[in-house]
């Protein structure tokens, strides 16, 4: 709805508003918004959302219509699709450094740059380029990482291997 109420299928209409939410506010303004990581306020979970102005007639945006996809079940169908080695390792960062889609079930909306040292110096360096490696020892083992952000997302997608 135009003043931020909304419903899930889950739980039909929420008492939270996302008015607040930059999503929101960014598709009430007319624009889509594709992979905003935010903590969902319906479910407490990690989540990126797809949002969408609902135009009428005349081109006035009357609300949004949004979709919010779990990071912990998304990265876990990645996961077992690729089928992954147990050294492969991948993980996307929001322009927050905010880890949205990994292989580490306990990284789901981590904060890269509050969590540890090395993990800071490897998001700050990753986000200050489109493209890239990265090497950085991370958990008593060196990784090395290839990414490139999206120019879909604004996600910056990485995948590696600890070696």
């Amino acid at each position: 709805m135009p003043n931020g109420t909304y419903y899930t299928l889950l739980h039909g209409r929420e008492k939270a508003s996302i008015s607040d939410r930059a999503y929101f506010q960014s598709a009430m303004s007319g624009k889509v918004t594709i992979g905003e990581v935010v903590m969902s306020r319906s479910s407490g979970k990690g989540v990126a959302v797809v949002a969408v102005p609902i135009t009428g007639a005349r081109g006035k945006v009357l609300g949004v219509l949004g979709a919010a996809v779990y990071l912990d079940a998304l990265s876990a169908r990645i996961k077992q699709e690729m089928n992954l080695a147990p050294d492969d390792i991948f993980y996307t960062l929001d322009s927050n450094a905010r880890i949205g889609v990994t292989w580490d079930p306990g990284a789901h909306f981590l904060e890269a740059r509050k969590s540890n040292p090395e993990r800071t110096k490897v998001a700050e360096e990753i986000l200050s380029h489109d493209r890239g490696t990265a090497t950085y020892r991370y958990k008593g083992g060196m990784r090395t990482v290839i990414y490139q952000k999206s120019s879909v997302t604004g996600w910056w997608y990485a995948f590696g291997t600890v070696h």
